[in-house]
């Protein structure tokens, strides 16, 4: 274990933060915290890495959802300088 945390914790992901802004980073993160969970023999160790795997998993929704209206305004934004020109 190194600094408190388990062996299932991929060291990039502690420490210096070099996780992405992405949906992926953040899917990635929640399956470690399920691996945490199942893996954990305390109740309260076991919820709190649930939860902190719901916490990320609602991050990866939002990070998409963001993604896909940035890319719908784009889009409309192109469309309208489309139809200036």
């Amino acid at each position: 274990m190194e600094g408190g945390r388990s062996d299932l914790c991929p060291p990039f992901l502690y420490g210096r933060i070099i996780l992405a802004d992405t949906a992926e980073a953040y899917r990635a993160r929640a399956a470690v915290e399920r691996a945490n969970a199942e893996a954990a023999t305390l109740d309260n160790v076991r919820d709190r890495c649930r939860r902190a795997e719901h916490a990320w998993t609602e991050m990866a929704d939002r990070a998409e959802r963001t993604t896909e209206q940035r890319l719908i305004r784009e889009a409309a934004t192109a469309r309208r300088s489309d139809t200036i020109d």
